[in-house]
């Protein structure tokens, strides 16, 4: 039964409009194939170089340095890359020179596969169990195992996972039934869960299927519906959280990236590697925070690169919005033209959101931009089609009558859901001559009245329900679309061109629609306002990132979008009015009155800091005589500002978190006779002896590296430990 559905795929809407819609996409020249291609380059100038392979230059390939770009999307992932050699000048590369990972695993039923090879985004996706589900699965077919790369161990050592790409690998291999440290189970991702959705009845029922996790990480109003329905389900994995599941996903992403860069573009165990973390604008600190720590797990469990003291050294991260514009600027001709002051309108039209951002050219070598209008949103994107059509075939089908089909309705209709998914960006809407082929359902009977237009296995489909499927979103997205036209010209704003990008916006009934639109429109110079779809819509994104990192220059303001802080304990005043609130502890060694554990914060939100910002911090430490002197140093992160002197779970350090700790062994002080122990009456009475440690703590900020170091107390110029935080999180997309 299953075989029935597999061949048939949703009908598509053929119009003349094709010849508009940008293709590039869907089957690029020199993407999807399994040998290197002439244009996959080493990019160090504006020409065009054979790729050499890892056993013709190994040496070169030891000294390849790779920017790999991450777009996490809502709906679907994508990941864009640049190979540089030693003599690479990144002012010279341009967006030719960046190519997007491809040939994605489990092509589900319905796809041909020249286009499916060289699809360059993967839907963000999982099936997974939780950590206290017992799983016991022993044969692959409980998962009906399509491919071994989507759904196996991600722990695997370098050598085995770079063997060969997804369609190389063993189709039966045996379900990994370990779970990785936070609760995801046996999880699927991408293309695999679409390939599982298309066969139903193969899903056991306790194995969850996410979707729209990313939007669990943002804020805003506009996401709210869809984030309490992704939480519910999200509740079902605990103790996972959402960091594990996001961690999950990238780990699944960048095994598969490895694999593709190591056969094809010469990446090495030992290759240099920059990570580029693309992020909503409208995305705090902590979410960013959160979104690196599951790009630091994802990059140990792929094993991409070698990760140095657990932190991603040098992550850049970068607006969503601003590295979409930044691709279209630089590599569409029309939009290449555009001269400081001119402004733009960026439409970035997901599957789950669509969001809008004017902005002002201010640099145009390398391109810098500023906003000019409040960006806004709305939740409109291409996966609520899914969910209008999933109706419109729960109310067509509510009085059919199908014999023959093991299948339940929901499942039915969940299938031909799943074709829509990839049919829905060819069809054309607007064209109300177009022929809509029916629905191929299995066993369905036909019915007498032929109002109900039902025939024989088929269900006929009208253009007036089909427009209805798009009707609400492509008018939220031009409601949107004026909104920010409207608010640019009260600010004396003159928009050019509205850019484009998003998966949603390759669909021709979207551009259609948003060009009758603009048709009506002038901006404050009465001049038309032209639509101008990026290339390579599904990949802007990761592309442009690629490029915004080659050009860091000119970049925001160094400022802090957090504050650091060490914890400290207080010797207690009575005079203190703030003491007398906090409660106290005495300590063991000198028999004195603290106030434990408060956090001292060193480093506020919004301090404007150098390249290299230093701060010392003085450091006590007092221990009885037998103990060793062990000295633990923590440090914490927030994003709000605190007054110092308050206790960790003190209502005015709300938000701080813990970002790690050392600990500094001076034993050696003691063992050498170098220090000794003091001996007084302490304000109780009693007589104490005990050792008493100072030095110099310093939070030591480089580029976006926070370095935590303690100096020796002996040589205030020796560091006895240190170690690096990546806090790239903390500073303004875009910072250098």
């Amino acid at each position: 039964m299953d075989d029935d559905y597999s061949e048939t795929e949703f009908a598509r809407v053929h119009s003349e409009e094709h010849s508009d819609v940008e293709m590039a996409d869907a089957i690029p020249s020199f993407v999807g194939t399994d040998q290197p291609c002439e244009n996959d380059v080493t990019a160090h100038n504006s020409e065009l170089e054979p790729h050499q392979s890892i056993e013709q230059d190994s040496e070169l390939s030891r000294r390849l340095k790779f920017i790999i770009a991450i777009d996490f999307g809502t709906t679907f992932s994508s990941v864009a890359f640049v190979r540089l050699d030693p003599n690479s000048k990144t002012h010279e590369i341009g967006a030719e020179s960046v190519k997007c990972i491809d040939n994605f695993p489990d092509m589900p039923p319905g796809m041909s596969a020249d286009v499916f090879t060289s699809h360059q985004s993967v839907p963000t996706e999982l099936m997974c169990y939780a950590q206290k589900e017992k799983v016991g699965l022993e044969h692959p077919a409980d998962l009906d195992s399509s491919d071994h790369e989507s759904q196996c161990s991600l722990d695997d050592d370098w050598a085995s996972s770079v063997e060969g790409d997804s369609d190389q690998e063993d189709t039966q291999a045996r379900i990994s039934s370990r779970a990785i440290k936070d609760g995801v189970k046996n999880s699927v991702w991408g293309w695999g869960v679409h390939s599982r959705l298309v066969k139903p009845n193969t899903i056991p029922p306790e194995l969850r299927h996410l979707t729209n996790f990313k939007l669990q990480l943002d804020e805003g109003i506009n996401t709210r519906d869809l984030r309490n329905k992704g939480a519910q389900e999200l509740k079902k994995l605990k103790p996972a959280k959402v960091v594990d599941v996001i961690a999950e996903y990238l780990g699944h992403l960048l095994k598969h990236t490895k694999t593709r860069l190591a056969a094809f573009h010469g990446l090495q165990e030992d290759s240099n590697v920059e990570f580029v973390l693309c992020v909503p604008t409208s995305w705090t600190d902590k979410a960013c925070r959160t979104m690196q720590s599951a790009l630091t797990t994802a990059i140990k469990i792929s094993q991409l690169t070698n990760i140095t003291q657990g932190i991603i050294n040098n992550l850049f991260i970068v607006a969503e919005s601003e590295a979409a514009a930044t691709y279209a600027l630089e590599d569409r001709k029309a939009l290449s033209k555009m001269v400081t002051h001119e402004s733009f309108l960026l439409l970035d039209c997901g599957g789950g959101t669509v969001d809008a951002i004017t902005y002002t050219l201010t640099r145009s070598a390398p391109t810098r931009m500023r906003e000019v209008v409040d960006p806004d949103g709305v939740s409109c994107g291409s996966s609520f089609l899914n969910g209008n059509y999933k109706k419109l075939l729960q109310h067509r089908l509510k009085h059919a009558t199908i014999i023959g089909n093991d299948l339940p309705l929901e499942r039915i209709i969940t299938i031909e859901v799943q074709k829509f998914e990839n049919e829905k960006r060819s069809i054309n809407i607007l064209d109300k001559k177009a022929h809509i082929d029916a629905v191929y359902i299995p066993g369905l009977q036909a019915e007498t009245d032929g109002e109900l237009r039902i025939r024989k296995n088929k269900l006929d489909l009208s253009w007036k329900e089909m427009y209805e499927v798009f009707r609400d979103c492509l008018r939220g997205i031009a409601d949107l679309m004026l909104k920010q036209l409207g608010k640019a010209k009260m600010n004396g704003v003159d928009v050019q061109a509205v850019i484009l990008t998003g998966g949603f916006g390759e669909s021709p009934s979207l551009r259609n629609h948003l060009r009758k639109i603009l048709r009506k429109e002038r901006n404050l110079l009465n001049q038309a306002i032209d639509l101008e779809p990026s290339r390579y819509v599904q990949s802007a994104v990761a592309r442009g990132a690629v490029l915004r990192a080659l050009r860091k220059e000119f970049g925001p303001a160094r400022i802090t979008r957090s504050s650091y802080g060490v914890l400290r304990s207080e010797l207690y005043d009575k005079n203190n009015a703030r003491h007398r609130r906090l409660a106290v502890s005495r300590d063991r060694a000198d028999g004195e009155l603290y106030i434990m554990d408060t956090i001292h914060w060193v480093i506020d939100k919004e301090t404007r800091v150098e390249t290299k910002h230093e701060v010392p911090v003085k450091s006590r430490h007092i221990f009885q005589i037998h103990e060793d002197f062990l000295c633990e140093e923590v440090l914490y992160v927030s994003s709000n500002k605190h007054e110092s002197g308050y206790k960790v779970k003190h209502k005015n350090n709300e938000g701080a978190e813990e970002a790690g700790r050392i600990i500094v062994d001076l034993t050696f002080l003691k063992t050498t006779g170098q220090i000794e122990p003091i001996t007084e009456i302490n304000t109780a009475g009693k007589l104490c002896s005990y050792y008493e440690v100072q030095y110099d703590m310093w939070l030591i900020i480089e580029g976006r590296t926070l370095r935590f170091e303690a100096r020796s107390p002996i040589n205030k110029d020796a560091v006895e430990v240190s170690a690096d935080f990546c806090i790239a999180a903390g500073f303004v997309p875009g910072t250098e």
